[in-house]
């Protein structure tokens, strides 16, 4: 039995599969299992509100930082709709970005696994599919938007500083999401302040911020931005008891979010949905059918 890693439940599995006195080879050993010491771990807490221009910051600022070679940017989120809705509107943006996620069909992703694996200059914007299990040559910069957790922190941040280069991971976190940096502070990232958004900034003239500011007369992005508002709401509705937040303080989080992205007001949602959320009932919440 070969497995990538090892999980808790995988003693289960092979007690079922295999014969008595089997025993576990771990070829990489616990050195192994934290951060590559090749890569250089940072991060930037910043109001909800200035993620999008955080981010675009960001991006900008490594594009030109590595005008003289070349470079590849993995960027995750935490919902595949969230890195569908951010890769369509980059894109419009006219960055290069490809899309990565579980919403798309397999011969899709295998065929931009190929792009990014063989482009330089490129950005990637990804759920978790592309955390583990694949290996992507010269990824120079890793972003991780958001919460997460420890093990898909540290494999995330495994995509880049491979075959003996240098690597960077930047994580992006609200205000809200402070208390993430305690479950990895063993990992020991710093600060970053060169990305630091100040309220002028958030009404600037960025490419992705002219889109935000007019994404309703864009079809397309506006369906996109309701879905990626759905997932939202539905990450971190799960997420409660880890950051110590209430219904009515997530669905306050995700309202805000869906002004970021641009949209007048939040989207409604079908009574069904707001009842699997157990928030029925829940202040800020918008109830309404299919269309």
């Amino acid at each position: 039995l070969f497995s990538a890693t090892l999980p808790d439940d995988l003693e289960e599995i092979t007690c079922v599969a295999m014969r008595p006195g089997h025993k576990f080879v771990d070829t990489v050993g616990t050195e192994e299992r934290n951060v590559n010491v090749q890569v250089i771990q940072e991060y930037t807490v910043l109001p909800l509100a200035y993620h999008i221009q955080a981010l675009e910051r960001a991006i900008c600022q490594h594009m030109d930082e590595n005008k003289k070679s070349a470079y590849k940017i993995i960027v995750f989120f935490n919902t595949a709709r969230t890195a569908g809705f951010m890769a369509s509107l980059f894109r419009a943006a006219k960055y290069p970005i490809l899309e990565m996620h579980s919403r798309k069909s397999q011969s899709y992703r295998t065929k931009v696994a190929k792009q990014f694996t063989e482009q330089n200059n490129v950005i990637m914007f990804s759920s978790d599919v592309s955390a583990r299990g694949v290996d992507y040559p010269g990824v120079s910069l890793i972003v991780q938007m958001g919460l997460t957790d420890r093990e898909n922190y540290v494999h995330r941040l495994g995509r880049t500083g491979r075959a003996g280069r240098q690597g960077r991971g930047l994580l992006i976190l609200s205000d809200f999401e402070r208390g993430f940096l305690n479950e990895i502070s063993e990992l020991k990232p710093t600060e970053n302040n060169s990305i630091f958004v100040s309220n002028g900034d958030v009404a600037s003239d960025t490419p992705v911020g002219k889109l935000t500011g007019r994404l309703e007369s864009n079809k397309e992005l506006k369906k996109d931005a309701e879905m990626a508002y759905q997932a939202f709401l539905g990450y971190y509705n799960s997420n409660l008891k880890r950051l110590k937040l209430a219904k009515k303080d997530a669905v306050a989080i995700a309202n805000e979010y869906s002004a970021i992205c641009g949209l007048r007001e939040p989207p409604a949602l079908l009574a069904k949905t707001v009842g699997k959320m157990g928030m029925k009932g829940v202040p800020g919440i918008r109830i309404g059918k299919r269309q």
